[in-house]
């Protein structure tokens, strides 16, 4: 095989492999599923609630875990800007949720990550976020 042939092999195989996704270069978060969709503090040891994030991503595999997540809860769906509704719920970053002392009513539970993760440095500035959520009833 002569030079050129090599040549054109190893760059047909490049540009297979491009295509393919290797590197994943491409793969970004879309949208992330949050569970348990619905808890009732009361069901839950110490009424505190582990929720836990699934993403959603634009090319395969198409579900896996998150590289980083911003749990926060809110009256309603959306980016976080707190991780405490006062009184309501406090959440940790680890999605470990618990209702306040005197709280009662509905909370939405809010998991927010930019689209672009870890793998693609400084792609998250100035980009929108993903986000999922949930529902908590504090009794």
């Amino acid at each position: 095989m002569n030079r050129s042939h090599i040549f054109f092999s190893v760059a047909a195989l490049f540009v297979i492999l491009t295509n393919l996704g290797c590197g994943s270069s491409n793969r970004h978060l879309q949208s992330i599923t949050v569970s348990p969709a619905t808890a009732d503090a009361k069901d839950f040891s110490g009424g505190q609630v582990q929720f836990s994030a699934m993403g959603n991503y634009s090319a395969a595999p198409m579900q896996g875990p998150i590289g980083s997540v911003q749990w926060c809860a809110s009256s309603s769906a959306g980016v976080c800007t707190s991780t405490t509704v006062k009184p309501g719920v406090t959440i940790s970053q680890a999605g470990l949720a618990q209702c306040d002392a005197g709280s009662m009513g509905t909370w939405t539970i809010n998991a927010n990550s930019p689209p672009t993760q870890a793998g693609n440095p400084g792609g998250e500035i100035g980009a929108n976020f993903a986000f999922g959520s949930a529902t908590l009833t504090c009794p």
